[in-house]
């Protein structure tokens, strides 16, 4: 079996990994310092996301495209093209040819903006300044809990800072010299619709959908219950967001499958059968997730609520990673079953089942006994 040369380090060690299923015997030091070097390799992703290089080359004549062509449409000089090109080509991210000429491959081809599984706005959003900045606090705040690096740097949680998008934003939250992407409300948005592009058809295929469908906190274009609707025909859908998202929406001019209804789902909630909440409660400490599921009890005692999340030790699911995102970014946390059991049983829901799906996400449905009545 051939060995892959991965990546050399420094002057004296080279990690060789094989092009198969085995990993050859590396020296740990020689391991830990791949690690310890990943930081520069995600820099490189994030700058060919946001200048979008697989983008430039897919148009390019034969879909491939000389360090010139690329630095004069991306607007990033030459030198730097070539730097970032050389750590990409290292890792099989894109692969040059004899001409001296770059393609895809089928890993860059994911931070094409017409992928239909583009990853293009995580590695824009999730490796830039803004979460970089973030990361490299966290030494100071990590002996206590209960706030988030976002307002404990600018005074504010993340949402509030997306939705301001005040053009002075990047010298306003920055230091002198240090310039923050924070990155757009669009963008953010673009993201979880790509990411739900993931999950939404094994999400829609896996329960048995019928009745009022309320997506609480669906935001995007309501991706997800456009999904259901369409594999559920007779399911009647209602996106419930906040104001600004639904005015947006509305300002559109499309044609959804669905309601729009503006609402504040700690204060009040539709009328439905069954409620979403995807991505939602790993934003929120247990006190308030359990707030949530009291609103949807209100509004519907016999609803189904599927809580739809990644779930602490799934092999499939990169919760472990989230979990530290969420809990830097929003004071919230990826969970077990048996944690989102006890949230679920605070707000009166004593049952739970979990649908496993080919995807990233689990369903865990809560549903609650009429005649229990929640602790406040």
């Amino acid at each position: 079996m051939k060995l892959d040369i991965f990546r050399k380090i420094g002057t004296r060690g080279i990690a060789y990994r094989f092009k198969g299923e085995a990993l050859q015997q590396v020296p740990p030091n020689m391991q830990m310092l791949e690690f310890i070097v990943a930081p520069w390799l995600s820099t490189c992703i994030h700058l060919a996301a946001k200048r979008s290089f697989a983008d430039i080359i897919e148009a390019a004549e034969n879909h491939q495209a000389s360090i010139e062509h690329i630095s004069q449409v991306s607007k990033v000089h030459p030198v730097w093209t070539q730097a970032i090109l050389q750590v990409l080509t290292k890792v099989h991210i894109f692969v040059e040819t004899e001409q001296h000429l770059f393609k895809n491959t089928p890993l860059s081809d994911c931070l094409r903006e017409d992928h239909p599984q583009t990853l293009k706005w995580p590695a824009t959003l999730l490796l830039g300044s803004r979460s970089l900045i973030q990361l490299s606090q966290l030494d100071y705040y990590i002996n206590r809990t209960g706030t988030s690096i976002p307002h404990e740097l600018w005074g504010e949680e993340l949402y509030e800072l997306f939705e301001k998008q005040d053009e002075e934003q990047s010298t306003r939250l920055s230091p002198e010299h240090i310039r923050i992407d924070l990155g757009s409300r669009a963008e953010f948005d673009a993201m979880q619709e790509n990411m739900g592009a993931l999950t939404n058809t094994a999400l829609a295929q896996a329960y048995q959908f019928k009745g009022f469908v309320c997506d609480l906190g669906g935001g995007g274009r309501g991706s997800l219950l456009a999904t259901i609707a369409n594999d559920h025909p007779d399911v009647k859908g209602i996106l419930f967001e906040r104001q600004f998202i639904i005015d947006n929406l509305k300002s559109q001019e499309a044609a959804y499958p669905f309601s729009l209804v503006a609402g504040d789902f700690f204060r009040q909630v539709p009328h439905a059968d069954i409620y979403l909440l995807q991505q939602i409660f790993h934003n929120w400490p247990d006190n308030l997730c359990s707030e949530i599921l009291k609103r949807c009890a209100e509004a519907n005692p016999e609803a189904k609520v599927l809580v739809i999340e990644r779930l602490m030790g799934d092999p499939k699911s990169l919760a472990e990673f989230a979990n530290l995102q969420m809990m830097t970014e929003l004071n919230g946390r990826e969970r077990t079953i048996e944690e989102y059991r006890a949230i679920g049983k605070n707000a009166g829901f004593t049952q739970l089942q979990v649908y496993t799906i080919p995807s990233p996400q689990s369903i865990v449905e809560l549903t609650r006994s009429i005649f229990h009545t929640p602790s406040e």
